[in-house]
């Protein structure tokens, strides 16, 4: 079961010479979170930082989730 899910406040591993200042980073992203299989909360971490590493280029040191609230239209209903 892949789940979307909000990624807000996304702070990064900027340290160093040269690093682009925060508000060229996004500062919250779309992830999908893929529960099939999971172990607990670091498969999940592992997804997530995963996912805004590879478009950020760039580190990850912490996040929060938010989750999407669907609308009846995109839900499949029972018996249809």
């Amino acid at each position: 079961m892949i789940v979307t899910l909000l990624a807000t406040n996304i702070q990064y591993d900027t340290g160093g010479p040269g690093v682009p200042t925060m508000e060229n980073l996004p500062e919250s992203m779309e992830v999908q979170v893929d529960l099939k299989d999971q172990i607990g909360w670091p498969c999940i971490n592992s997804q997530v930082c995963d996912q805004i590493s590879d478009a950020s280029g760039w580190l990850v040191l912490s996040y929060q989730l938010v989750g999407y609230s669907f609308s009846s239209e995109n839900t499949n209903q029972i018996g249809e």
